[in-house]
């Protein structure tokens, strides 16, 4: 059996937006200081990958929607195979980012 997402009524408008417009960020590549910041690390086993994505756009979400919204986008963009190897999809805000002392710049 197959595994489906389902998404509150209440925020699937802003989660479909925020997965197509993350998705559109991931294409370009052009990570100019401009939210949202996308970390893309490997992981300890070979070809795993860990996601961060710092962005203030969705702090009015859950975090499993926000793991939800960037593991989406990554299957879109890098494809279904290797987002089998993301082995951790972490969505926080900048301000979250910085108190947990992930930074970027």
């Amino acid at each position: 059996m197959g595994f489906q997402r389902r998404i509150a009524s209440r925020t699937a408008p802003l989660v479909e937006d925020l997965r197509r417009r993350l998705a559109d960020e991931w294409r370009s590549g052009d990570q100019s200081g401009r939210q949202p910041v996308i970390m893309e690390e490997r992981g300890k086993e070979p070809g795993s990958v860990a996601l961060c994505v710092a962005w203030d756009d969705w702090g009015s979400l859950t975090p499993q929607e926000r793991a939800g919204i960037i593991a989406d986008a990554y299957a879109e963009v890098r494809g279904r195979e290797q987002a089998a190897r993301v082995h951790h999809a972490l969505g926080l805000t900048v301000g979250e980012a910085n108190a947990v002392g992930i930074y970027w710049m």
